[in-house]
């Protein structure tokens, strides 16, 4: 899903959600959990590789996702998703119910 797809979406249902910056790639859609702000699901592991891409090694790369990406934003903070989920709906876009 596009950020603005997932921007609209959020608007739509009356909620405010944070987007990471640098990281829209690896968008994969909104999740919701009941009675609970709904937040974005990021692919983690293409999001390691977007770090990689600023150039630090993967070591790196993680190191950052985890000190700095998968800090606690507040209401709406996002959600990362890894493993044969994501690798199953690279192609379709989806919304997860948990």
């Amino acid at each position: 899903m596009k950020k603005e797809e997932i921007m609209k979406m959020a608007e739509d249902l009356g909620y405010e959600i944070v987007i990471l910056g640098g990281l829209d790639e690896a968008i994969i859609g909104l999740s919701f959990q009941k009675d609970k702000h709904p937040v974005v699901a990021y692919d983690q592991v293409k999001c390691i590789e977007l770090i990689e891409g600023t150039g630090k090694s993967h070591e790196e790369a993680v190191s950052f996702f985890q000190d700095k990406v998968m800090g606690d934003y507040g209401a709406g903070s996002p959600v990362f998703i890894m493993g044969e989920l994501v690798q199953a709906t690279k192609e379709v876009p989806f919304i997860m119910y948990m």
